[in-house]
C-alpha cells in the first residue's frame, strides 16, 4: 500500500504581465502570461514490493517536483506563442510548444512519456545473453533430463515428487532466481503545420514517432514436451507515421483528402531461448521432438 503526501504551490505568473518587448509596449493587446505549480512531494507510507499498481502508468517520485508549466506571449498582429509542460523530469512527462499567426499558419510539436511498470516483484531462471538469446544452467538441464518426468514414492500432496523434473526446476527457481525488470517506457513526439493561405483552402502536414523500450512477459512454449515457460523479453519498438492533408471549404460544399503512411521496425527479429527439459536434442519421432532450444 502505498500514500502519497504533496504539498505544492502555484506561482500564478499571469502577475509578470510586463508587456512584451518595449518597443511594443504601447500595445495593450501585447503582452505574456503564464503559471507554474510546483513544490515538495512524499510518500509518507511505501512498503517493499507495494508500489507496482500505484506507479503502473506514472512516475511518482520524491522531492521537489513542477507539476505545470504554461507560457504565453500575445502579439497584437495575431502572432502567439504557447508553451506548456506537466511532470516536468518524470517519466511521464509532457511538452506542448505551439506557435503561428491567427487565421494564417499554426506549427507545433508535442512530446510525451509514459512509464508501463508490469510488476515490481519478477524473477527469472533464464540468463538474458542479449539479442534476444535466453539461457538456462546447462548443469540444470542435463539434470532436469536424466530425472524422472513423475514419480509415485509419496502419497499424493499436489507436489513434484523429490528428483523429479518439476521439483528440480522448482527448487532451481527457489535458489537461482534473478530479479528483472519488466516494464518499458513509451516516448511519443509529434511536429506538423497547418496552413491557411486563404479563407477556403486549408493544408496540414504531421509527422509522428512512437519509441517503446524496455520489456514484457513472453511466454515461450516448448511445447514439443508440454513445458511452457516465460522470459522477460526485450521490447525495442520504433513506428513513423507520416499525414497530409488538404481542404477546400465552400459555401455549399467541401471537398478534403488524406493521405497517411507508416513505418514499424523492432530491434529484435526473433527470440531464443533453451528448453528447460533438454540440454541436448533428442531423436524426433513421428509425433514429437525434443529440440535443446526453440526460435519465436
Amino acid at each position: 500500500m502505498t500514500h502519497l503526501r504533496r504539498v505544492l504551490f502555484g506561482i500564478l505568473a499571469g502577475i509578470l504581465i510586463l508587456s512584451a518587448p518595449p518597443v511594443l509596449a504601447q500595445d495593450a493587446d501585447d503582452g505574456v502570461e503564464g503559471e507554474v505549480t510546483a513544490g515538495p512531494q512524499y510518500r509518507a507510507d511505501d512498503r517493499p514490493g507495494g508500489s507496482a499498481k500505484f506507479e503502473e502508468f506514472r512516475d511518482v517520485p520524491g522531492g521537489f517536483v513542477a507539476e505545470r508549466f504554461i507560457f504565453s506571449y500575445r502579439l497584437k498582429e495575431g502572432y502567439a506563442l504557447d508553451l506548456k509542460a506537466w511532470d516536468v523530469t518524470q517519466k511521464d512527462q509532457r511538452f506542448s510548444l505551439a506557435f503561428g499567426k491567427q487565421d494564417r499558419f499554426r506549427a507545433y510539436f508535442t512530446w510525451a512519456e509514459n512509464p508501463r511498470g508490469w510488476t515490481d516483484r519478477a524473477k527469472m531462471l533464464y540468463a538474458d545473453q542479449g539479442d534476444g538469446v535466453f539461457t538456462l544452467d546447462d548443469g540444470l538441464q542435463s539434470a532436469v533430463q536424466a530425472a524422472a518426468a513423475s514419480a509415485d514414492v509419496l502419497a499424493p500432496i499436489g507436489e513434484w515428487d523429490p528428483l523429479t523434473k518439476g521439483a528440480l526446476i522448482k527448487s532451481a527457481i527457489f535458489t537461482g532466481a534473478n530479479d528483472v525488470f519488466v516494464g518499458f517506457q513509451r516516448r511519443t513526439g509529434a511536429a506538423g503545420v497547418r496552413f491557411t493561405p486563404t479563407r477556403s483552402f486549408t493544408v496540414d502536414v504531421r509527422a509522428e514517432r512512437e519509441l517503446r523500450a524496455g520489456t514484457t512477459p513472453q511466454s515461450l512454449g516448448m511445447y514439443f514436451s508440454l513445458a511452457p515457460s516465460e522470459v522477460v523479453a526485450p521490447v525495442d519498438f520504433k513506428t513513423d507515421t507520416l499525414t497530409v492533408g488538404a481542404e477546400l471549404d465552400r459555401k455549399n460544399w467541401n471537398l478534403g483528402a488524406r493521405l497517411s503512411a507508416s513505418d514499424f521496425e523492432t530491434g529484435f527479429n526473433s527470440l531464443t531461448w533453451d528448453n528447460q527439459l533438454y540440454l541436448t536434442d533428442t531423436a524426433a519421432t513421428a509425433t514429437s521432438a525434443n529440440p535443446a532450444r526453440g526460435r519465436l
